[in-house]
């Protein structure tokens, strides 16, 4: 069959305009007037005996409601696409079968089971919502799209796969969301436009760049190494060569990235020690500036007609005085005592 091969399809249903008796309809289901045609029998013996042995030819009213009742289903059918659940045919047929589709009450359902004779939406039934796993537009439109700026979330004005502009080095499609009174956000396709979607968490940023020191570079992969039990990004070096950057992490045991405020405690600590540092230097540079003001040396020399280094200031308990210890210009080691006037 092909698709221009359509039936006729039944505006008018067979017998429509027939004189009531001429048209027998619906058919009831048994009769016992002879010769007369019913659903459970269809047309009794005696239309099928000559009339010479008794018989009685079949009435063309039950011709025409036959054939009309079959009409009527037919142009249902083409109306609705989907049989109306019915509680009397169902009774009749004993239930429906598995993986019927009827509507009822403006709804779609997929019975769920054999010989299913309850009702479409009821506590218990058998029946399930024939878009049973799907997002309706209702449910997508209240968590996805709308939003307000003061909660943290805009509502989304549009949605559309747009093409790459001249000159962006993409020759595909990207995903583009527009927020209400917000610039539009793209999403790139994996390699820049080759219109291939990323896969489901590999949310990775495809920049078309792999080479220059004064542009962004593409990242081609992120994973989690087990081996170092750290993780790792895949690019490009601004020359254009491959490289993994492994990710520094707060703790290396399990790959907790840094947060905001271990970064911050960390360079509350540095600062402290650069402070102490520079503390301490400004203490030897003050030490120093008092050495010089004594007009002691801070030469290295050992020997020699020019400075020479004093190699020890310090106030001897067993002689009771001061005692300097430097370097003559022979190099031999020297110890005096130091008369302090007031």
């Amino acid at each position: 069959m092909k698709n221009a091969d359509s039936p006729t399809l039944f505006g008018t249903a067979f017998g429509s305009s027939a004189a009531t008796a001429d048209i027998t309809s619906p058919l009831p289901a048994t009769t016992s007037t002879s010769g007369r045609a019913s659903l459970s029998v269809g047309f009794p013996p005696e239309n099928f005996t000559p009339t010479t042995a008794g018989g009685v030819p079949p009435y063309g009213a039950d011709w025409n409601g036959i054939l009309n009742m079959l009409s009527l289903a037919v142009q249902a059918l083409q109306a609705r696409g989907i049989s109306e659940w019915d509680s009397t045919f169902s009774t009749d047929i004993s239930g429906y079968p598995q993986y019927a589709v009827v509507q009822y009450s403006g709804g779609y359902y997929v019975s769920t089971a054999d010989a299913n004779t309850t009702t479409p939406g009821a506590d218990g039934a058998t029946w399930q919502s024939l878009f049973s796993g799907y997002a309706l537009q209702s449910w997508v439109t209240s968590n996805y799209v709308n939003g307000s700026a003061a909660s943290g979330n805009f509502s989304v004005q549009n949605v559309q796969i747009a093409n790459y502009a001249s000159g962006l080095g993409g020759v595909g499609t990207y995903l583009q969301v527009t927020p209400n009174g917000a610039d539009a956000v793209a999403f790139p396709s994996v390699g820049y436009g080759n219109n291939t979607w990323q896969a489901k968490g590999n949310y990775v940023a495809s920049n078309a760049n792999t080479s220059g020191a004064t542009v962004d570079l593409q990242i081609t992969g992120a994973y989690y190494s087990n081996s170092v039990s750290a993780p790792y990004l895949f690019g490009y070096n601004s020359d254009g060569t491959t490289a993994n950057y492994i990710l520094a992490t707060q703790d290396w045991t399990n790959g907790q990235f840094a947060t905001l405020e271990s970064l911050s405690s960390t360079n509350q600590t540095l600062n402290t020690n650069t402070n102490n540092l520079n503390n301490a230097i400004s203490n030897t540079n003050n030490q120093v500036a008092a050495l010089n003001t004594l007009k002691i040396s801070t030469s290295t020399n050992k020997s020699g007609e020019g400075n020479t280094m004093v190699s020890a200031i310090y106030f001897s308990t067993s002689a009771g005085k001061l005692t300097i210890v430097y370097y003559d210009s022979t190099g031999a080691q020297v110890t005096k005592f130091l008369t302090v006037t007031s």
